[in-house]
């Protein structure tokens, strides 16, 4: 958790980090053979997924034994939830959230994001597990960001005062 008294200095030390982040990402990714293999395993694995389909039909179609129901096959592989456009685990803060999933974060991000008055690049930044909050910000946005903190502690907030009035204990855990 980083403080300033300043909002405006909260805000740009918050946007700074993640520009550092994007580039250093962005030189890791166009340099690493380990992300090159990650990118070609995925693009492997999506020009299969119609031959999956049709091997979850074929399955569905088949008569259960007697007795048993019939499985829902769902795909678990990494490749399933793998999105090459998200950043990468070494160049974000954002971990394992409590009580609630990355999609319903995702959720409020993205409806966070039809509003005016919240900075997109607040949002860049809390994809990347950097929160910002003092007064000036979006209600929505700052409730966001008390209303999710992160398991790992090792998702940072940028914080003024206004943090210190009302829940401090949510705020820290962010």
């Amino acid at each position: 958790m980083l403080f300033s008294f300043d909002r405006t200095t909260c805000e740009e030390a918050a946007y700074s980090l993640v520009a550092g982040l994007e580039e250093a990402e962005d030189q890791w990714r166009a340099m690493s053979p380990e992300w090159t293999e990650k990118i070609r395993a995925y693009e492997s694995w999506k020009a299969g997924a119609r031959q999956r389909v049709k091997q979850r039909e074929r399955a569905a179609k088949q008569r259960p034994p007697e007795g048993n129901e019939p499985q829902n096959i769902s795909d678990t592989s990494w490749e399933a939830s793998f999105d090459p456009s998200e950043p990468s685990n070494d160049f974000s803060f954002a971990g394992n959230y409590v009580n609630v999933s990355k999609e319903n974060v995702d959720h409020e991000i993205a409806r966070l994001a039809q509003w005016s008055g919240v900075d997109q690049r607040a949002l860049v930044a809390l994809k990347r597990g950097i929160g910002i909050h003092h007064a000036g910000m979006n209600k929505g946005y700052r409730a966001l960001i008390e209303r999710y903190p992160n398991a790992d502690s090792e998702s940072k907030s940028l914080l003024t005062t206004t943090s210190l009035v009302g829940s401090v204990r949510d705020i820290c855990a962010w």
